[in-house]
């Protein structure tokens, strides 16, 4: 860089800190509602494997959600035993693009890498060789069977995925290692245009992404580019991945970069959509994520969620199949936002990288923790905010309120913190909702904000609706407690809290433990939460078991059964209830049985959250999240409806809707004697009790009769577990789904049940069908309709079933 250069730049940040000056000891984000910079989208609602099976995550659970953009599993490839694009095709119908990784053909990672490296040691690993006669006809089979679906115009072909890892393409070194180098790049050049060829000749209309890199390099991109342009060989969509710790924050810079060196190229602007962001301590963390979202849609580009961990949540933004967790919230604001994107700027210079401003002269100041973006609605007179991810007091400052909405207002804040990976976090607190004056600059203030939370703020034109205010929950890091026996605190690769040393672990025999103080306002009843993880202590699934954990609150002992989350840092919570005074309170949890991992303590007062609803206007519905499966009473009609637990699209009357729970006993229960098995099925001790097993695409079932007191509609309810997994992975588990085919007269219906992680826990599915009055027969089996690789396919083990009208 030159002297000018860097005079430049320092005035550059200079200029910027003095716009900073009036906010300098109030970190604001600043909202100017006569400045809007084009119409707000989802893109950055998009997922790597976030799909698993038609109904994993549930159907209810995707339609929550605006999803753009994803990369699924190439038809009948190999590479995972679930997400495969034909499978979830019928989910994805708001989606602009569906790319398929051509390369997932082969069923290990990276890529056949283990025969490659044989070779490799060999001398005889020519990847010309490879390319054309074995990747080839491959490619040659997928882009013709994808081609004939009914959603091929939305596919985008990625040929070679993360090429410049070295495994394929890579020059030996004299240390042993291989380069993506001059060479590596020529070879990877050529097996593009021969595979683009390829793809070309069966289907000239196909879309086609590239390069695929790991991270962004622009000199590297540059030159695909300058080599594809002079070869007749362009992508269609520009691909590649931000897996860096700093992505979200030089997520925009290197848009404008890249956007750059394509204009001096003389190539037409190509669509951005990078496969693969966040990472692996990010993905699942509403603090972290917002970061991404808030960048992806200043710039204009499509991303899709990184894939670390299990392929069936929305990579970590739902749980349990049809749940939100505290990410989905975010994700769901997000998605919910209409109309135009508002100009607003980050005035935060005291927690910024002032100095790397000026090194490398830039014209935007980045903020790892602040961060925010609103958008205006005019046809309904609303602004909608996403903020947070610092601890320190921060306000947003919005400009021209008046305007555009009234001198008077309505403010609602709503918000969600990290309560672990599948936490599921089943309503927001509502910390404000009041009415203001917004005649000047309306200003809202956050104040001592969880560094784990983001903040929904909506401002609409004043009215007499306020919503009752519920407290978010305090935070307790186990890490800062006193570690008993030879506990020790770690890092951990995955989201968790804390600054360093997050997790604490070590409690694998007597005497290993740790005590934690904590305290509360006031004398009530609280609501406790741990989050934990817990390891599988074996080698083999069927050695995923609960821990137990001897636990110590105030004096009184009690045993805690943390259930399976096959890794300890894939988190779960333990929520319990307790009557606490105000003051100081001490928890001790010690080693039981089994090994754990602690994370925090979650606590917050107990008060019964309303029923979540609210009206969908693009689907004419209301969302309702059922907090269990069961009865609840809509304020719309009187009706008393069967819910399942977590997401329920309800078509009802009437606004305002108020649902509130309707505790019923009157619940027809299926005795497991009183099946009637067929061929393998079986009754059998599994997880500590009795299920129903046996019933595979092999054979096996069971039927048993209900007396429907009038004809309509029902819910079948299943208490399952499911335990299966297939093929290996270095660092993703490659958890399978099951499914249980249910027949019904002539209606038949395959339920996906979503992976429990371990047989000592339950979930349950609830399928709605439609009885006769009379004598109905229900009979179960595994229709074999979807089988991985030619694989047998299991059913899950049932433990109870209930039979029950839809409404009472």
């Amino acid at each position: 860089m030159s002297i000018f250069d860097k005079i430049r730049s320092f005035f550059i940040a200079l200029g910027l800190a003095l716009a900073c000056l009036p906010y300098l000891f109030t970190p604001t984000i600043e909202f100017d509602l006569n400045n809007i910079s084009g119409d707000v989208s989802s893109r950055a609602c998009g997922y790597l494997y976030g799909l698993a099976q038609e109904d994993v995550p549930s159907a209810e659970a995707v339609k929550t959600l605006e999803i753009s953009s994803v990369s699924q599993k190439v038809y009948k490839g190999l590479q995972h035993p679930i997400g495969d694009v034909d499978d979830v095709s019928a989910r994805l119908d708001s989606c602009d693009y569906i790319v398929v990784y051509l390369q997932d053909s082969y069923s290990t990672w990276y890529y056949a890498h283990a025969e490659i490296d044989e070779m490799r040691r060999a001398g005889t690993y020519d990847c010309v060789d490879f390319v054309d006669n074995d990747f080839l006809p491959k490619v040659r089979e997928k882009v013709s069977a994808v081609s004939a679906k009914p959603y091929s115009d939305r596919i985008v072909y990625c040929p070679y995925n993360e090429c410049d890892n070295t495994v394929w393409f890579g020059s030996p070194q004299p240390e042993g290692w291989l380069a993506f180098d001059e060479a590596a790049r020529g070879r990877f050049y050529d097996a593009w245009k021969k595979t683009y060829n390829e793809i070309r000749a069966i289907n000239p209309n196909a879309l086609i992404g590239g390069p695929g890199y790991c991270d962004y390099d622009i000199f590297e991109i540059t030159d695909f580019l300058g080599y594809c342009k002079e070869n007749s060989c362009l992508p269609d969509v520009m691909i590649y991945h931000e897996l860096n710790d700093k992505s979200s924050l030089f997520w925009q810079d290197h848009v404008e970069e890249y956007r750059s060196e394509e204009k001096a190229l003389g190539i037409d602007e190509l669509p951005i959509i990078v496969t693969e962001y966040g990472c692996m301590f990010e993905c699942g963390a509403p603090q972290y994520m917002l970061h991404y979202i808030s960048s992806i849609e200043k710039s204009g580009t499509y991303g899709n969620v990184a894939y670390w961990r299990l392929a069936d949540n929305l990579c970590d933004t739902v749980t349990n199949a049809n749940c939100p967790n505290s990410c989905w919230w975010l994700y769901k604001w997000y998605c919910d936002m209409e109309g135009g994107l508002i100009d607003s700027q980050l005035r935060d210079v005291l927690h910024s990288d002032f100095a790397n401003t000026i090194k490398y002269a830039r014209d935007r100041f980045h903020c790892a923790q602040l961060d925010g973006m609103g958008a205006y609605d005019e046809s309904e007179k609303t602004v909608s905010i996403i903020c947070g991810g610092c601890d320190y007091d921060f306000q947003l400052a919005l400009k021209n309120v008046k305007n555009k909405i009234g001198g008077k207002v309505r403010v609602k804040v709503e918000a969600v913190t990290f309560e672990g990976l599948t936490g599921e976090v089943m309503s927001p607190a509502v910390i404000e909702d009041c009415a203001a004056n917004a005649s000047g600059t309306l200003k809202i203030k956050i104040a001592s904000p969880d560094k784990e939370a983001v903040y929904h703020v909506t401002v609409s034109a004043a009215d007499e609706e306020h919503d009752e205010l519920s407290a978010m929950p305090e935070r307790f890091e186990f890490e800062s407690g006193t570690l008993l026996g030879t506990a020790y605190t770690y890092d951990s690769a995955y989201a968790t809290t804390g600054d360093i040393n997050g997790m604490c672990g070590g409690f694998e025999k007597p005497g290993d433990g740790i005590t934690l103080n904590f305290t509360v306002p006031e004398d009530g009843d609280y609501e406790l939460s741990l989050v934990y993880g817990k390891a599988n202590d074996g080698r083999t699934p069927a050695d995923r078991v609960s821990a137990e954990a001897l636990m110590t609150l105030d004096g009184s002992e009690e045993t805690v059964l943390f259930k399976n989350t096959i890794k300890s840092e894939y988190t779960d919570k333990y929520t319990f209830t307790r009557h606490l005074g105000a003051g100081a309170h001490t928890i001790t949890l010690m080693h039981g049985e089994g090994t754990f991992v602690l994370d925090s303590l979650l606590v917050r007062k107990n008060a019964e959250a309303p029923v979540y609803s609210q009206y969908e206007k693009e689907y004419g519905e209301y969302l309702v999240i059922a907090p269990e499966d069961g009865y609840y009473e809509f304020s719309s009609d009187s009706s008393v409806r069967y819910l399942k637990k977590g997401f329920n699209y309800v078509e009802t009357q009437g606004e305002n809707l108020t649902v509130t729970r309707a505790f019923s006993e009157d619940y027809a229960v299926v005795s497991l004697d009183s099946l009637t098995l067929s061929e393998g099925a079986e009754i059998k001790a599994v997880g500590g009790r009795y299920a129903l097993g046996g019933i595979t695409s092999e054979g096996g079932g069971a039927s048993f009769t209900v007396n429907a007191e009038k004809a309509g509609k029902y819910a079948l309810t299943f208490t399952y577990s499911n335990n299966e997994e297939g093929g290996v992975h270095d660092y993703n588990v490659d958890i399978i789904e099951e499914y249980i085919t249910v027949k019904t007269g002539d209606e038949e219906t395959n339920a996906w049940c979503v992976n429990t992680y371990s047989d000592y826990r339950t979930l349950t599915k609830v399928v709605y069908i439609d009885l006769t009055a009379g004598e109905n027969e229900i009979t179960l089996y595994n229709s074999g309709f979807n089988r991985f690789n030619s694989r047998v396919a299991t059913s899950p083990y049932i433990y109870a079933i209930t039979v029950n009208p839809y409404v009472k």
